[in-house]
């Protein structure tokens, strides 16, 4: 995949296909379920190159998370977590990007660590993003497609 500089002022924004930034990995199935306080929880099934490798759900009384992956991917996903968020990566954090930047009704971008998000849906036009990163101000963001 090629990736697009954008420029933002005077700064540059990379847009990089999800599938590209995690790994090959994404979810489907995502079903949101209420938990023991009434929190809104998820589950999902996470495949890896269109192919099924395991399940992930949080846990209705929140403990810890349950996931049930094959265990050459467990160990891919701890690598690309770690490679994102630093040494302490837990695999919820690489999950919970997944389903946030799943979001077709914004485009989602990432700024330094954290991830935010543009209420522009992203159209393959470029020019809707470049004047919402003008908007903002923002700075060596990673926008995802």
């Amino acid at each position: 995949m090629k990736k697009v500089q954008v420029k933002a002022k005077k700064e540059d924004a990379t847009i990089i296909p999800r599938s590209e930034y995690f790994g090959g990995y994404d979810i489907k199935n995502v079903k949101k379920f209420k938990g023991h306080g009434s929190e809104t929880l998820f589950q999902c099934s996470v495949y890896k190159d269109s192919s099924k490798i395991g399940f992930f759900s949080e846990d209705a009384w929140v403990g810890y998370v349950n996931y049930d992956f094959k265990p050459k991917d467990e160990k891919a996903i701890l690598k690309i977590a770690k490679k994102i968020y630093g040494k302490l990566a837990p695999i919820e954090l690489f999950i919970n990007d997944l389903v946030a930047t799943k979001n077709k009704k914004k485009t989602w971008i990432k700024v330094k660590d954290n991830l935010l998000s543009i209420n522009v849906p992203w159209k393959g036009n470029e020019e809707s993003i470049k004047k919402a990163l003008k908007k903002k101000n923002i700075k060596n963001a990673i926008i995802f497609i």
